[in-house]
């Protein structure tokens, strides 16, 4: 809470801000990640610990055996790659190790699965939940790493929206299409922005297993389509809720730009 106030007073230069609510805590500091990206550690490792993170120096790689921020699924998995890579080198039956990042993944129903690098083209999706509802989600797509917040944070977007609600709606950052799906009906028409092609993908088969109607979906980047989209709404805008959920480095400059010069009824930033 004290960091987002001190970037609204010395980024937004904002001088008078309303008292912030109290923060959502989750329900437990350990074993909630749902996903684990780690590094190849260098030939020296044990083969105990054949994969680990990145130090605060951005360059070694600390091999790791059990992560306690991850599921137990996950640990688990790690600790039976981390095996049977073991037996590979004792055999020396095998091609060299793979030197891409290991992904491991721990869906809502399903088991978890793992890949170095990009998922195979024929991995399946995973199966999550939204609202109590099942959603897809590809292995190589972004989905909030800790379930229970996930849920809550939903929550709280919904409780923001019936405080004032709007038939038109753009949800930029779309991923897998999370906040429509989560709007449902509320919405009359919205419009999902999404540079990811198999997220769209992902957003469209998530919106038809929901019986979802008035969507439309662009496969394109926010920074060069959200001004255009607001502008050809034109009087409609002051119907209009524009949702951002952008990456961890926050919204394009363009995107900023496009909203002061054509505002909008409300902003929902996540």
């Amino acid at each position: 809470a004290k960091q987002l106030v001190q970037a609204l007073q010395r980024l937004a230069k904002l001088a008078a801000l309303p008292e912030l609510p109290e923060p959502v805590v989750g329900a437990s500091p350990y074993g909630y990640r749902n996903k684990l990206v780690m590094h190849p550690c260098p030939e020296a490792a044990t083969v105990e610990a054949p994969y680990g993170f990145v130090t605060t120096d951005n360059k070694r790689v600390i091999p790791i055996s059990q992560c306690p921020l991850a599921q137990a699924p996950l640990n688990d998995c790690l600790a039976s790659l981390a095996a049977e890579l073991a037996a590979a080198d004792e055999s020396q039956e095998t091609e060299a190790r793979p030197t891409g990042d290991l992904v491991l993944r721990n869906p809502t129903s399903g088991p978890p699965c793992s890949f170095i690098g990009s998922p195979p083209d024929r991995m399946a999706w995973l199966s999550e939940s939204l609202q109590g509802k099942p959603v897809v989600v590809p292995p190589s797509v972004f989905w909030q790493v800790n379930p229970p917040v996930a849920e809550a944070l939903t929550e709280q977007l919904l409780a923001w929206w019936d405080e004032r609600p709007m038939p038109l709606l753009i949800d930029a950052y779309a991923g897998i299409g999370t906040f429509s799906l989560a709007l449902g009906e509320r919405v009359e028409e919205a419009l999902l922005i999404e540079l990811d092609p198999v997220a769209v993908k992902a957003a469209r088969t998530n919106h038809e297993q929901w019986g979802l109607k008035g969507r439309e979906f662009i496969n394109a980047p926010t920074e060069t389509v959200l001004h255009e989209a607001v502008e050809a709404l034109g009087d409609r805008c002051h119907e209009l809720t524009v949702i951002l959920d952008p990456p961890r480095g926050g919204c394009g400059a363009s995107v900023v730009e496009s909203l002061c010069r054509q505002p909008v009824a409300q902003i929902i930033y996540v």
